[in-house]
């Protein structure tokens, strides 16, 4: 069943297969999907989730700070638990980092 986030995500993992600038691994089945979501406690968009089911982006290419937490793609499939973890805390720790700052 499509939803209407679907064709988007799909054209979004197309394009970015075409310009070549992450490793592109089989997409995540639905039985993976099952499993992230409830290991990590969310459920992913329509449109993520026809995106990551499209090829699975796991490493900007070039990039060599692989094991930092803002960098590159959530390697959902094989990726250490704890990087994951860190990488879905990250945006809130910005957002926290920047209220105790007064910024």
């Amino acid at each position: 069943m499509l939803l209407i986030g679907d064709p988007l995500g799909s054209e979004a993992a197309r394009r970015l297969e075409r310009v070549g600038c992450v490793d592109i691994q089989p997409g995540l089945t639905d039985a993976e999907f099952a499993t992230i979501e409830r290991r990590y406690g969310f459920e992913f968009a329509s449109d993520h989730r026809a995106f990551l089911a499209e090829g699975l982006p796991v490493r900007t290419v070039g990039d060599d700070a692989r094991e930092h937490a803002g960098w590159g793609w959530p390697d959902w499939r094989d990726g250490d638990p704890e990087t994951l973890w860190q990488q879905l805390d990250h945006p809130v720790d910005v957002v926290l980092d920047a209220v105790r700052d007064g910024s």
